[in-house]
């Protein structure tokens, strides 16, 4: 359908065929009335009103004509309205009109969209809202305000230039609007159930479009994630996460001792521990050594052998102290003892090899004067002749069950906060 507006003569094209009341022209700002219209008698009280209908070119967002796709239906923009609230702030209203006739509305505030629906009666909106907003509760996002067109282009089959009133009520991402028009004595009311609209479908069906930035949180905008929802199911596998603990572990000793030995130093001295079975889930090995080093070093190297697949783990240990007096201070420098783990060990039967050395070079007794009580102080690096190793099996226990749980919190705790900021500048955005 085209419409030539009779005083610029500037063509308007919108791809379905409708019948409608009044146009006005998106090109020079200017109405005009179908005569035929049955509404047509009503035409005389606009003639005071056409200069509040400023020419808008150039400007973001979307035209007469345009297509937008919604849920694989095409509709099209067959009117375009901006209004105004009393301390002038301004939303647009884009009424969109399929091949059917059926009408879906979006509505744009700095860069925030809502898709809404028209229903005939208070009634209809109470059943179609169930599940989704509670209309007749008092909410945390409900306001009421006067509003006026400030601006119109396209076609109407209702009385565009009227103002009005407007309640609302939110709960992210369902909006409750009641509009309400004063004409000849007499309320109408108009009831929309909306929701919050994503803009990239409006870039999908119509590409390289230029739409308005997003200022601030929009009044139906959701969070990126449903924290209630997200802390019920933390809270969930929390659950399920200690059941499975308790039901696998609970009458499993946590810590089994597996070998211990005390392995001499000298030429070539290498030892293997007998084979021992690893059961249950996979576990760490915690292997702690002492050796009497007196101002000298001792290291350990071992071998973890899996005696069913010939898979070797190596890794070595170092025990070092070394202490004396230094400008009439004492010093301490490391410990006769030292623990490793060797951790990811799989159930099976392994043994262990060891090799043990020392600094057999440091074989000068050595002395030195206690400042304080002015005895002798002799250290022997010779006399420490031996590695004691202890090695326990480890099973996985509550422990490391509750650090998943604690970082399931931190993760919940910090998501709520960054909701509360999201919902005070909402908040903010409303009032």
């Amino acid at each position: 359908m085209t419409h030539e507006c009779q005083y610029c003569q500037k063509g308007t094209f919108v791809n379905i065929s409708f019948e409608w009341y009044i146009f006005v022209c998106p090109n020079c700002a200017k109405y005009s009335i179908n005569t035929s219209s049955k509404k047509a008698e009503t035409a005389h009280v606009y003639d005071n009103l056409r200069q509040n209908t400023p020419i808008r070119k150039g400007k973001l967002g979307l035209f007469v004509g345009n297509q937008v796709m919604l849920e694989k239906v095409a509709y099209y923009v067959v009117g375009v309205i901006q209004k105004r609230q009393a301390e002038n702030y301004k939303w647009m209203e884009y009424i969109l009109r399929d091949a059917e006739g059926e009408y879906r509305f979006l509505s744009e505030s700095e860069g925030h969209w809502i898709l809404l629906e028209e229903l005939d009666s208070y009634q209809d909106i109470l059943e179609a809202s169930k599940g989704k907003i509670d209309i007749e509760a008092v909410t945390d996002y409900e306001t009421f305000y006067s509003f006026e067109p400030v601006m119109l282009q396209g076609f109407f089959d209702f009385d565009p230039f009227v103002s009005g009133t407007l309640t609302e009520k939110a709960k992210p991402p369902y909006l409750y609007s009641k509009e309400t028009y004063a004409f000849r004595g007499k309320d109408a009311d108009q009831y929309f159930l909306g929701e919050h609209f994503n803009a990239q479908h409006i870039k999908k069906s119509l590409p390289g479009t230029l739409l308005p930035v997003k200022h601030g949180v929009g009044i139906v905008q959701p969070f990126l994630l449903n924290v209630r929802q997200m802390g019920i199911v933390f809270l969930t596998v929390a659950v399920l996460l200690f059941g499975l603990n308790f039901w696998y572990y609970n009458n499993e000793p946590k810590i089994e001792k597996i070998y211990s030995s005390q392995i001499p130093f000298g030429k070539g001295t290498d030892v293997s521990s007998p084979s021992f079975q690893l059961s249950g889930r996979t576990g760490t090995l915690q292997f702690d050594f002492y050796s009497p080093v007196d101002n000298n070093w001792a290291s350990c190297d071992i071998a973890l052998v899996n005696e069913g697949n010939g898979d070797q783990k190596y890794f070595s240990k170092d025990i070092e102290y070394y202490h004396g007096y230094d400008g009439g201070e004492s010093w301490i420098e490391g410990s006769t003892s030292a623990r490793a783990y060797v951790c990811g060990v799989t159930p099976g039967k392994y043994h262990l090899e060891f090799s043990v050395s020392h600094d057999a070079s440091s074989s000068l007794i050595s002395s030195s004067i206690d400042p304080i009580t002015g005895a002798s102080i002799v250290s022997d690096p010779s006399n420490s002749s031996y590695v004691n190793v202890d090695v326990v099996w480890r099973k996985p226990s509550i422990w490391n069950l509750n650090f998943v749980v604690i970082g399931l919190l931190i993760i919940l705790i910090v998501t709520y906060f960054f909701n509360r900021v999201f919902e005070n500048s909402r908040r903010a955005n409303f009032e």
